[in-house]
């Protein structure tokens, strides 16, 4: 029975590592493709509690000083890469996907989420800030369904939707 038990163990911490390693590729796949300092990132890590670290290219861990953008950026990668990883094609809902974007993050990130939905389902709610010239040249020319949801004056119902 021990030497059952040891290889059970044995084989599912293999499996485990191998889960790892391709949630930790998709997720720094993903992030480099949505950030902007292409040359500042060298990589990331996962530790075996699942904690991220992500990596300069002196290899200082740069994680505690991530922007608000940078760090928004690493969760979307991150659930996204969980996501692939598991085969679970589920659909994913956000809200306010680029609230705190600006800039080339908010064009990088428009553009990285519209490549991504073409393999999955993505509901994104944006506010009109949001929904600014540059995202709407990136979403209005796709097959992207896009609803103007208009809400009560309180907030707690929805007005109208339309085009």
């Amino acid at each position: 029975l021990n030497d059952l038990t040891s290889c059970f163990n044995q084989v599912k911490k293999q499996l485990m590592d191998k889960i790892k390693v391709e949630i930790e590729e998709n997720t720094w796949n993903t992030f480099k493709n949505m950030i902007w300092k292409k040359e500042t990132f060298n990589n990331l890590k996962i530790d075996e509690d699942y904690q991220m670290s992500v990596y300069n290219n002196n290899l200082n861990d740069m994680t505690g000083s991530l922007s608000a953008t940078e760090s928004m950026a690493l969760a979307y990668s991150f659930t996204l890469a969980i996501h692939e990883t598991s085969g679970k094609n589920c659909p994913l809902v956000v809200d306010s996907p680029l609230g705190r974007v600006s800039d080339d993050n908010r064009k990088n990130m428009a553009n990285e989420l519209l490549k991504i939905s073409q393999k999955k389902q993505i509901i994104l709610l944006f506010t009109s800030d949001e929904y600014s010239k540059e995202v709407a040249e990136i979403y209005d020319s796709t097959i992207a369904t896009i609803q103007d949801v208009s809400l009560t004056e309180d907030e707690q119902e929805i007005r109208k939707i339309g085009v």
